[in-house]
């Protein structure tokens, strides 16, 4: 028996209902574990453990020392002193991209995982919000311990979701996403998620 809540079984049997379809696709592997991500620099609000928790929502705005992100017209909160906030943030480094968005370092994000037997899809997400920005010149690879056995360098791009596939890596330890360039100047890498795998959500809309 498929399992429900209260309130959907009170609206199920109402005299008017509306009911929306979604569907969920993950093909991933069942064993796989994600043991934490990792950062080359990281900014005091950044919380790693949302780069793999499956929330695809923006970060929310917060007032930051970046370019055109103070501003006083109500669009951007303000954190609190010790930047502990429990709305979705995601993961931001702590360097700013130069003036034609380059990196004078590059900017690196990782994703640590275990008990993957073969590795063949993942994605990479960054914010769709206009303030936040995304990678433009980055590289992809997919490691076993120290060795990358997928790269693939993305130049020019202007996508805020990435699919990667037609590779085979057995046993994969981390994903790594090396960023040099960013589409804004004065701005740190931002990123919603990593994922592992092939993973969709179908709304009524699709």
């Amino acid at each position: 028996m498929i399992s429900s809540t209260e309130q959907y079984q009170t609206c199920i049997v109402d005299d008017s209902r509306r009911m929306y379809i979604r569907a969920v696709i993950d093909i991933s592997d069942p064993d796989m574990e994600i043991t934490g991500a990792e950062l080359s620099t990281e900014a005091p609000w950044s919380k790693p453990e949302q780069l793999y928790d499956k929330d695809f929502s923006n970060p929310v705005r917060y007032a930051t020392l970046e370019r055109n992100r103070w501003l006083l017209d109500g669009s951007f909160s303000i954190f609190p002193d010790n930047y502990q906030v429990s709305q979705k943030i995601g993961v931001a480094t702590d360097e700013l991209s130069g003036y034609d968005g380059e990196f004078e370092k590059d900017q690196v994000v990782s994703l640590d995982i275990e008990n993957v037997s073969i590795l063949q899809a993942f994605s990479v997400m960054f914010s769709s919000d206009i303030a936040d920005g995304y990678a433009v010149d980055f590289k992809a690879e997919v490691l076993y311990g120290e060795t990358a056995y997928f790269t693939q360098e993305i130049t020019g791009n202007a996508e805020t979701k990435i699919d990667f596939s037609g590779f085979t890596v057995y046993d994969p330890t981390s994903i790594k996403i090396t960023v040099t360039k960013w589409s804004l100047p004065g701005r740190r890498v931002r990123m919603v998620q990593i994922i592992p795998g092939v993973y969709e959500e179908w709304s009524e809309s699709m």
